[in-house]
C-alpha cells in the first residue's frame, strides 16, 4: 500500500508556486521519498490509532527532509519512538549544519512526552510558496487542501486511524469539508506565532483521550 500511495503522490504536477516535493528525479526529490517511505514504513510498524494532522511543508522543514512535522536537525536526532535517529537510514541535503524548522521541533518535544506515536501528515502535502520563490512559505488555498484529501483518505485506510487533530485552522477548515469523514476530528492551535500554550495543552488533551 506504500507503493501505491507513492504512485498517487508523485503523479501531482507542480506550479509556481507550488512544488511537489515527491515528483521526479531530482536529488532532492529522491531524498525526500527515501526519508518518507522510512517514516511510513516505521508508522506501518507501529499502527497508529491517531491522526496529527498539519497544514503545509514548510521550506526550512519538510521540504528538505520530506517527512512533514520534521526537519533535517530532527531527522537525525535520537527520539524515544525510535521514529527519528540517524541509525534508521535517513539523509539529508545539507553538506554542513542541519536545517532546523522550530515548529517541528515543538510538535516533538509534546508529542515525546507520550507512549502513543500518532501519524503526522499535512492537509495540502506539497510546498505552497509565493510565486517564483520557492524559498518561502504561503498557507494552502481551498482548492490545494481539497487536493490533499485523497491522500487523507488513503492513509486512513492504510492505518488504523480512529481520530484525528488539527493542527491550525487551515487544517480543520480542511477535515471540515471532507463531507464523508466519519472519524471524530478536533482543532488544536499552531505551535507558532505565540500559540505553544494552546498547543500544548491541546496536544495534552488529544494524546489523554488517546489512551
Amino acid at each position: 500500500m506504500i507503493d501505491a500511495f507513492f504512485r498517487a503522490l508523485s503523479k501531482i504536477p507542480g506550479a509556481a508556486d507550488f512544488e511537489n516535493l515527491y515528483r521526479g528525479n531530482s536529488k532532492a526529490s529522491i531524498l525526500r521519498r527515501h526519508n518518507l517511505k522510512i517514516y511510513l514504513e516505521k508508522m506501518e510498524a507501529i499502527q497508529p490509532r491517531s491522526l496529527i494532522l498539519g497544514e503545509a511543508p514548510g521550506y526550512k522543514g519538510c521540504k528538505l527532509s520530506g517527512v512533514p512535522f520534521s526537519c533535517e536537525a530532527l531527522l537525525f536526532q535520537e527520539s524515544p519512538h525510535a521514529v527519528f535517529g540517524e541509525r534508521h537510514g535517513y539523509r539529508c541535503l545539507s553538506t554542513d549544519e542541519l536545517e532546523k524548522e522550530r515548529s517541528a521541533f515543538m510538535v516533538w518535544e509534546e508529542l515525546n512526552k507520550y507512549e502513543e506515536v500518532p501519524l503526522i501528515w499535512n492537509i495540502f502535502p506539497f510546498h505552497p510558496h509565493e510565486t517564483d520563490n520557492p524559498n518561502s512559505n504561503r498557507a494552502p488555498r481551498v482548492g490545494e487542501m481539497r487536493m490533499g484529501q485523497a491522500f487523507i483518505r488513503r492513509l486512513i485506510r492504510m492505518y488504523p486511524i480512529e481520530r484525528i487533530a488539527a493542527v491550525g485552522k487551515k487544517a480543520y477548515f480542511g477535515l471540515d469539508d471532507m463531507k464523508d469523514l466519519k472519524l471524530s476530528y478536533q482543532y488544536i492551535r499552531h505551535p507558532s506565532y505565540g500559540g505553544k500554550a494552546d498547543f500544548v495543552k491541546g496536544i495534552k488533551a488529544f494524546m489523554e483521550i488517546s489512551r
